[in-house]
């Protein structure tokens, strides 16, 4: 027997800034709108990309005004140190706080969140399957299901040598000098390692050829990190 597919004016696929926008904005018109996401709203941007970026360049830009305050001065004692599980659980919470907002906002809105992944059935009838065997309708359909990090042919992210925007983002811990005694590559989050990491790598650009290379020499010259 044919499952009975929930009918909405509009079903969105994907919950990050894409898609949660355009759910409020058509439930802001009096549409019954679905929204599928397959982990909480808010997307890279807020989970894994901008605010979590944000939160990390203030901890380093804190950093940099303690560490200079003689210059003013203002003597703040010894040489400041960075613990990155403290910022890495400010981070956190930071998100957690605008996640939740986000969640009772899309409730108050009467958006209808659907957790899961969603298939398309059928383009022109705007039919979707959801992970947990539902079937959803919609008169209209946002595809809104974001990106990925893309690693280069070659250098597939391994989380260890090899890291990505996501990983860069979820450190403890600085890499010392025994992770960087063998080449480390970073390819994404280039302002947050220079900000955070810049007293023991060097940090480079990579464009789409050579030419395009900018590399940036900071205090201890480590070879072999490389981020974009």
């Amino acid at each position: 027997m044919a499952t009975l597919a929930e009918q909405f004016d509009v079903v969105v696929l994907g919950g990050g800034p894409g898609g949660y926008a355009a759910a409020l904005y058509g439930a802001s018109a009096g549409l019954r709108v679905a929204l599928i996401e397959d982990q909480r709203v808010g997307g890279t941007c807020l989970h894994r990309g901008c605010i979590p970026a944000k939160e990390l360049l203030q901890t380093a830009e804190v950093l940099r005004t303690v560490s200079g305050a003689k210059e003013f001065g203002v003597d703040a004692g010894q040489q400041p140190t960075l613990d990155l599980g403290t910022s890495q659980t400010r981070k956190q919470q930071v998100v957690d706080r605008l996640t939740r907002g986000l969640e009772g906002l899309l409730s108050n809105r009467n958006v209808t969140i659907v957790p899961g992944t969603g298939s398309l059935i059928d383009a022109a009838a705007r039919h979707v399957r959801v992970s947990d065997g539902s079937e959803l309708q919609g008169n209209g359909l946002i595809l809104a299901t974001g990106s990925l990090p893309r690693p280069l042919p070659g250098l597939e992210f391994d989380g260890d040598r090899i890291l990505n925007s996501d990983h860069v983002l979820m450190l403890d811990e600085v890499p010392g000098r025994d992770r960087l005694s063998s080449p480390l590559t970073i390819l994404a989050a280039r302002n947050v390692c220079r900000s955070i990491f810049s007293s023991r790598t060097v940090f480079g650009s990579a464009g789409s050829a050579p030419s395009s290379s900018i590399w940036v020499k900071l205090e201890m010259p480590v070879s072999g990190v490389l981020t974009s």
